[in-house]
């Protein structure tokens, strides 16, 4: 089973759910931010244990021009920038593909 994070109700609308769900995938539209999607991530795994994959999908803002719905981006290098957690963790925090 997967289960979907979307952070906006527009890109929750425009995934096709019934079709989704009749393929195993659960859905939950989170809200922006990432204690939001720490959240859903938390609701998803409590109602399907059995779920194998999570995936965060959406817009990031809109990458580029010629991104378009259904596209899939995978990223070479990934910065995560959380405010003040120090002494945790440098800032920021890179980690390479």
């Amino acid at each position: 089973m997967i289960g979907i994070i979307c952070p906006s109700r527009f890109e929750y609308k425009a995934l096709d759910r019934k079709k989704l769900c009749r393929k195993g995938v659960t859905l939950i539209c989170s809200g922006m931010g990432k204690l939001r999607a720490a959240t859903a991530c938390f609701r998803l795994l409590k109602a399907c244990p059995d779920l194998r994959f999570i995936l965060l999908i959406g817009f990031a803002g809109g990458l580029t021009k010629n991104l378009k719905i259904g596209d899939v981006v995978e990223p070479r290098l990934f910065i995560e920038q959380d405010y003040n957690a120090e002494p945790f963790e440098k800032f920021p925090n890179s980690i390479r593909r």
